[in-house]
Parts: C-alpha cells; sequence; structure tokens
C-alpha cells in the first residue's frame, strides 16, 4: 500500500517540476529580452544625440550658421531618425548661438 502511494506523489511531481522549470526558463528569457530591448533603444537614443550634434556642428562650419530647425537639417543633411519610437525637442535660439536639443523615448 505505501508503495502505490509513491508512485502517485512521483506521478505528480515530476510533471509539476517540469512545467515549473519550463516556466523559470519562459520568465528568464522575458526578462532578458526586456533588458536586451531597453539596451538597445538607449544605444539608438544615444545614436540620434550624436549624430544631431555633428549635423549641427557641421552646418556652422559650412553655412556660418546654426541650422534653424530639425527640418531643415533633415531636408540639407539627411537627418533621419525613428519618429514613432522617438521626440525630439529642438529649440532655436539665434544663427550664432547652438541650439539646445533633446532627445526622448516615447
Amino acid at each position: 500500500m505505501f508503495d502505490s502511494n509513491n508512485k502517485n506523489w512521483k506521478r505528480f511531481i515530476i510533471p509539476c517540476g517540469i512545467a515549473l522549470l519550463f516556466l523559470m526558463l519562459f520568465l528568464d528569457f522575458s526578462i532578458f529580452s526586456d533588458n536586451l530591448n531597453n539596451r538597445t533603444l538607449a544605444q539608438e537614443q544615444k545614436f540620434i544625440e550624436e549624430a544631431l550634434e555633428k549635423n549641427i556642428t557641421t552646418c556652422y562650419c559650412v553655412e556660418g550658421f546654426y541650422p534653424p530647425s530639425l527640418n531643415y537639417i533633415e531636408r540639407e543633411y539627411g537627418f533621419t531618425y525613428n519618429s514613432t519610437k522617438f521626440y525630439i525637442d529642438y529649440t532655436f535660439i539665434a544663427d550664432n548661438l547652438r541650439p539646445h536639443v533633446i532627445v526622448l523615448q516615447k
């Protein structure tokens, strides 16, 4: 009689253990992919900031004034970015003062 209870117990524990193992692997993968996505967005944001700074400096060196708008940089210097993921606040001050630029994730 003790033997049959032991077998029933094993039939219950082994599938639960396997299900728990798969659940843990799934959660670990989910956390890893979310972390990877956040790092990728942060790198993309940094790349956009650096590209904007280079385009602003190039415009000032070549044309003698800072770009009056973000559209001007896009049109004249071919700057592109994903506007569904990022918002760029471009504040033009004057022709001879560097604009204030902030790149934010949406």
